[in-house]
């Protein structure tokens, strides 16, 4: 089972002047916001998971089409977005690199796709991970 949902609710009229936030500056402008929703069911085959995965990327890629430099909600994206640093904090993201680097020099705050992920360098996320074989 599918669906989505647009919100008419977005801080378009809440302007962020001095841009000292980590929001995307896309949200600022943002007129609507669409969520696609698909259900998950637990246990599930592989095969499934892999084929219900596809699906819901195939719904985000016209919306990706109508919206470039549109962004995601990092808590609400897809974990295999491959544009991240873009969907999730735009033109915001070297600013955000810069002060993790300088506060957080040694990578003890650290998550899977957040300011600072390295990538598949890394033991914990390489390729060998499920995640990245879901779009083969």
């Amino acid at each position: 089972m599918t669906g989505t949902q647009i919100v008419v609710e977005t801080p378009v009229t809440n302007v962020d002047l001095n841009e000292l936030t980590s929001v995307h500056p896309e949200w600022r402008s943002a007129f609507w916001n669409v969520i696609h929703v698909v259900e998950w069911l637990e246990p599930m085959r592989y095969d499934h998971l892999q084929h219900t995965t596809n699906e819901l990327l195939k719904l985000l890629d016209p919306l990706k089409k109508l919206s470039p430099g549109g962004g995601a909600y990092v808590n609400e994206a897809h974990y295999l977005e491959p544009n991240w640093q873009q969907a999730y904090y735009g033109s915001h993201h070297g600013k955000l690199l810069a002060v993790k680097n300088h506060y957080d020099p040694t990578y003890i705050f650290y998550c899977f796709k957040c300011v600072g992920w390295r990538g598949e360098k890394d033991y914990e996320f390489n390729s060998e991970h499920t995640a990245y074989r879901l779009r083969e």
